[in-house]
């Protein structure tokens, strides 16, 4: 079960940044947030056209540490973690 999870969590991933790489304008937006045992989270949504009209989906949520690091770290935090997705997903091919 938890295979099959990640299988298709990674394939939701890949088809939504298939489908940004072929728009002409995309955007993409970043909430912190703590929750209730003080711990900080980073949320990062991307809105796109596609097919004609705006799509939005939310990328990925993370527990983080300090808010400074979150910015000084967002740019390789993303592109970590859709390459970690993506590995998983030819890991679990084999």
């Amino acid at each position: 079960m938890k295979r099959r999870i990640i299988d298709l969590s990674v394939d939701i991933l890949e088809q939504i940044v298939n489908q940004v790489k072929k728009s002409i304008f995309y955007s993409m937006h970043l909430d912190e947030c703590t929750d209730i045992v003080t711990q900080q989270q980073l949320s990062v949504f991307i809105q796109y056209v596609g097919n004609d009209e705006v799509s939005e989906d939310l990328l990925f949520c993370k527990v983080c540490s300090g808010i400074l690091k979150v910015k000084l770290r967002f740019v390789p935090m993303v592109k970590q973690h859709v390459l970690a997705k993506s590995r998983d997903k030819s890991m679990t091919k084999r």
